[in-house]
């Protein structure tokens, strides 16, 4: 699977941040990039990491339109900033996806 182009981060019921990826890297622990990490379970396992770019203006924060638990999505960043809301957007998306 390619890894995204943008990532979008979203508080307190809003999207805030796009940013860009500009690099990603499969590192075998996360203490190649963060010595100073304590070694546990997790950090001493595989990790993706990537390197993203300055936050791409987007005006206020774009509301979700419903409550969604923490998780992925895959929306197309265009509608994302073009929406009303995030719930919007993703419907919007789905439906280009699926229809082609």
């Amino acid at each position: 699977m390619d890894p995204p182009n943008f990532f979008a981060f979203r508080w307190g019921g809003k999207v805030h941040q796009i940013r860009r990826v500009l690099h990603h890297e499969v590192v075998p622990n996360l203490h190649v990039r963060w010595p100073m990490l304590p070694e546990g379970a997790e950090s001493v396992r595989p990790h993706v990491v990537y390197d993203l770019g300055d936050p791409i203006p987007m005006g206020d924060p774009l509301p979700a339109g419903v409550n969604y638990q923490a998780g992925r999505m895959w929306v197309l960043v265009d509608l994302l900033l073009t929406s009303k809301t995030l719930s919007e957007a993703l419907a919007a998306s789905k439906a280009l996806l699926v229809n082609g």
